[in-house]
Formats: C-alpha cells, structure tokens, sequence
C-alpha cells in the first residue's frame, strides 16, 4: 500500500473519482442533460451515479476517522479529531457559500424566471449575509433543507458529522476491547435499522481495523487478486442498481461495501487510486463538492440561456464547459479545504492544551 508519512493516498484517490462521478452525474444526468435517450443510457454507468459515490465517501469517512487510533489505541486521536471534526467541514462550507453569495451579489446568477425550468424554484432571491452564516455554521449540520439549502448536495453533511460521532464515540468507549468485533456487528446492524447509512460508517471503521490487522499484514499478497476479482464483480453490480423509483439502500450499501474493499486491499487499484491523478482529485474532491452547485445554477444556466436552443453535440460541449470550471474553480479553491484542516487542528490543540493547563493547575492546587 502506497503511505508516505502515514497518510493512505488511495482514501483521497478514492474521495477524488467519487466527487468526479458526483459533478459528471448531477450535470449530464440531472441538471443538464442531453435528451432522454442519452440520459437512460448514461444511468446505467457506474461513472454517472452519484448516490453510489456518495455512499462510498460514507465508507471512506469511517475508515479514514478510525486509521488514526486503530494503529496505536490512543484515545487523544480521537479526541482531537472529535474536537475538530465540525471546524473542518464547517469552514470550507462557510468560503464555499459565501462565494455563492458573491455570485448573486456579481449578477452572475439569472433571476429566478430567467433560468432553466428545474432551477427556476432553487434560491429564487439571494441569499443574505445572515443567510450565509446560518447556512454554514447551523442548518446544514442541524436543520438541512432541500427547500432552503444553499448548496444542495449537502444533504450529506448531517450524516457526515453523526457519523463521524458514531465512529469516534465507539472507538472511544470499545475500540481496546479483545472482542470488540461482535460490538462492531451489532452496532453495524441497529444502525442499519436507525438509517442505513449510518451503517456505512461502521463498515469503514471496521475495514480499517481489519487494515492494520495482523492478518491482513500476513496475507495482503495473496489477497491482492481476489481483491479486484471483487472490484470487477461490485463494478458489474454497480450497473444493475435501479436510479429511479424507492432507493434500495440495502444493495447500494453491499455495492458500495464490495468496491471500497476491492480498492482497500487490492495493491493494482490502491496503487491506481495512490497516483498523481487521483491524488490531484483526492485534494479538490471537497471544494469540487462543494463548488459545483452554484456553478450550475450560475455559469450554466447563463451559457445554456445565452445559446438559446442549443442541439444535443452543443449540449455536450456546453456541459464539458461547466465540468472543466469546476474543476477549474475547485483547484483555485483547494486553500480552502487546506484552511479546514489546519483550522480544525488549532481549535482542538486549543481546547486539549487548556484542559491540560487546567489540570496541571488543578494538581499544583492539591499539592
């Protein structure tokens, strides 16, 4: 497995394709597509489904919050991750939508009646600076609404904080325990039943527990092979998910399950996922997430209207146009991400470092 100072560079490959097959999927597929026929077409690519990618950054969550403390048993890693873990998703939300206010504020989003017809009842007035700060630091983590959300596929983010809590708090009170694994299963399972994809989470932490097992040291040669025989199968069975119509979030969790293991504990798809491309991906993946919603409701809606009727080959160009801005856009604001995680890292060693003062205060005090 490719690890330069301890960092697993396949997890942000893995993030980078998924924020990738997001932005594909929510412009070809859902924002703009070319014609009903291209679109039934394009369904069936794993490269163009969205809920499956998201499903994955679900499991990739678990692991990459649990690889810290499964490797030493340090409780202080979690807690500075726990600490930190609302800073670092709060502050890139925060930039992100408040470029969004810009945007309006720049005239380069259309008014409401002037777009095209799926955008015309998203954000029909500008969002205010109140707006901005309330979306980022509150609604999106405790009160998310599609009706009023300014960055729409931060849906997730609910599940991405309580999740992260799921993780670190049962790491904290079993993670030590000999027989941990059976508390892993149950839990796995009443998660499952509370909403399924909480048990994505559960699934991630495990992996990594397997990850840095002894057996999985002993046998990750032999492994290899079987490995991406599983990527193959999950690939295949990632084309028969139905897209419309109830959400079988039992098969998108066995999918989704069945190729992050395959890129985990394959070294031919962790190496792929380990390169310089995927690890270009893996940097933008948030700010890519986070960017490319006001950039379809703002650049796109503006070109698409500006062409006027444009034909399916000029749809397609027009689309290539808005990926390659995002992607354009997310690599500008990849400081962003950056500024994140060395926020998160300041508040926690903050707080430890008071709480250590006062306890060292506290103990001159006794003496």
């Amino acid at each position: 497995m490719a690890v330069t100072d301890n960092r697993l560079h396949f997890l942000d490959g893995l993030r980078g394709w998924g924020s990738l097959v997001v932005l594909m999927a929510h412009v070809y597929g859902e924002g703009f597509p070319i014609s009903d026929q291209v679109t039934a077409i394009l369904s069936k690519l794993v490269v163009f489904n969205a809920g499956l990618a998201v499903w994955i950054f679900f499991l990739v969550s678990g692991f990459s919050l649990a690889i810290g403390f499964c490797r030493n048993r340090d409780s202080n890693v979690l807690v500075k991750v726990a600490l930190g873990r609302y800073v670092r998703l709060a502050v890139p939300i925060f930039c992100a939508a408040a470029v969004l206010y810009l945007l309006f504020a720049l005239g380069f989003v259309l008014p409401a009646e002037q777009r095209l017809p799926k955008f015309q009842n998203f954000l029909p007035l500008a969002p205010s600076l109140w707006d901005v700060v309330r979306f980022s630091f509150f609604d999106t983590f405790f009160a998310y609404s599609y009706a009023t959300t300014l960055i729409g596929p931060l849906w997730t983010m609910p599940f991405e904080l309580w999740g992260s809590c799921l993780v670190l708090g049962t790491l904290f009170v079993v993670g030590r325990l000999e027989r941990r694994f059976y508390v892993y299963a149950v839990l796995g399972a009443v998660s499952f039943f509370i909403n399924p994809i909480f048990s994505a989470f559960v699934v991630g932490m495990v992996l990594a527990e397997v990850h840095v097992s002894d057996f999985w040291k002993r046998n990750a040669i032999g492994l290899s092979a079987p490995a991406f025989l599983v990527f193959l199968v999950a690939f295949y069975g990632a084309s028969l998910l139905p897209k419309v119509g109830p959400n079988p979030e039992w098969a998108y969790l066995i999918v989704a399950s069945l190729l992050t293991i395959s890129c985990v504990f394959s070294k031919t798809l962790s190496t792929f996922l380990s390169g310089r491309l995927s690890r270009f991906l893996g940097r933008i993946s948030f700010p890519l997430y986070l960017i490319h919603g006001p950039l379809m409701l703002s650049y796109a809606n503006m070109v698409y209207r500006w062409v006027g009727d444009p034909t399916d080959a000029q749809k397609v160009l027009l689309n290539l146009s808005t990926v390659a801005l995002c992607i354009a856009c997310a690599t500008l604001l990849a400081p962003i991400d950056r500024w994140g995680v060395a926020a998160a890292k300041h508040f926690s060693s903050y707080v430890m470092g008071r709480k250590s003062a006062a306890r060292q205060a506290a103990e001159q005090a006794a003496k």
